[in-house]
């Protein structure tokens, strides 16, 4: 049985650039950020359309990208 206590909400952006190297806590809900808005979802594992879905955007007609340490960016696909 797990017995580890779940955090109540992390920054996913916060908390990439403060633990560039280690991954998220387990948590009730993550804060991300899309086009400048902050969502809070509950799924620890969104798919690239469920991303999108969240801005109202679809996946035949946008790209996502994951913004990355350094200015990289990584296309995530929708399927992803």
């Amino acid at each position: 049985m797990d017995t580890e206590e779940l955090q109540d909400l992390v920054d996913l952006e916060e908390w990439s650039r403060d633990n560039a190297h280690q991954p998220p806590p387990r948590c009730r809900r993550y804060r991300i950020l899309i086009d400048r808005q902050r969502f809070e979802v509950s799924d620890s594992a969104m798919r690239g359309e469920e991303i999108l879905a969240l801005v109202g955007k679809a996946s035949a007609e946008w790209v996502l990208a994951q913004k990355l340490r350094g200015g990289r960016r990584e296309v995530i696909q929708p399927e992803q």
